[in-house]
């Protein structure tokens, strides 16, 4: 899958089952997961986190 923030695609991740993960990008955001719990199916569920640098934000 891809994540695209401003139509430049920031982050390329897999599904792939690791229940924590995180990729990093070139202006320092990151993109990560934790699982929580699974399901019946051996499926993660959990929390996606998006940081962003404050320098990157526009207020």
């Amino acid at each position: 899958m891809d994540l695209s923030v401003e139509g430049m695609k920031n982050y390329s991740f897999f599904t792939d089952g690791l229940p924590v993960w995180e990729v990093k990008a070139e202006n320092g955001s990151s993109l990560s997961f934790n699982s929580i719990m699974f399901d019946q199916n051996g499926d993660n569920h959990g929390y996606m986190i998006l940081r962003i640098p404050a320098k990157n934000l526009i207020l």
